[in-house]
């Protein structure tokens, strides 16, 4: 899957963003960052995790990390780990630096991580590393709901 796949679905779903390509990669949240002109904390980093048998996607600030010892306490489980990229492509159909919030080749439960500026507007992965959007966190979160993969914990 990729940049077309994730276009695929903004339309099957009746979902408007605006994709931007670029013929540069971005590697980190503080390449895309300085290629957005954003602040970091505006970077949407699409973590994978696989709690005991299930993954759930992590939306990360681009500007903090995953707290692996806080999901094992707030999923009363040991069993956490993050996804390798072989799962992270098999799981959501991107490979790792292209993972968007939604549009997955499977249903996975979303988690949104507390940093980002709720009013703000965000930049997230569009199906490749050199492809993104930028939309408000209002509007992804309620784009999540409507989908029925927002999850809060």
């Amino acid at each position: 899957m990729s940049i077309s796949r994730f276009k695929e679905f903004l339309k099957e779903n009746g979902i408007q963003v605006d994709i931007k390509e670029f013929t540069d990669e971005t590697h980190t949240a503080e390449q895309a960052a300085k290629m957005h002109n954003v602040l970091v904390s505006n970077i949407v980093k699409s973590l994978l995790v696989k709690i005991d048998k299930k993954f759930v996607l992590y939306l990360v600030p681009g500007d903090q990390r995953l707290d692996i010892d806080y999901v094992k306490l707030q999923n009363h489980t040991h069993e956490v780990r993050m996804a390798t990229a072989e799962e992270v492509k098999s799981i959501t159909g991107y490979s790792i630096g292209g993972v968007p919030p939604f549009g997955h080749m499977n249903s996975i439960e979303v988690r949104v991580q507390d940093g980002f500026n709720e009013d703000g507007v965000v930049v997230a992965a569009a199906g490749s590393r050199n492809s993104t959007f930028e939309v408000e966190m209002k509007r992804l979160k309620s784009i999540l709901n409507n989908l029925g993969l927002m999850s809060v914990k």
